[in-house]
């Protein structure tokens, strides 16, 4: 991941664009209707150790989470 940052986005057009232009940007998608601030900060916490995987593989770019 370069500069060790991607894109948390609920809009699917950066998942599209990850697959058009490789590993950058690299994106968390989240899928999920209206939520809150906090809705998303607990579904964060709640696949910490998926997104720290997602991290360290040099390889992905993009992680879903529902």
């Amino acid at each position: 991941m370069t500069n060790d940052l991607f894109i948390l986005s609920k809009d699917s057009d950066f998942h599209r664009m990850s697959f058009l232009f490789g590993a950058l940007p690299t994106v968390i998608w989240i899928r999920r209707g209206n939520s809150s601030t906090g809705d998303i900060e607990a579904l964060m916490h709640a696949h910490h150790a998926a997104v720290l995987a997602f991290e360290s593989d040099p390889d992905a770019t993009y992680l879903a989470l529902n």
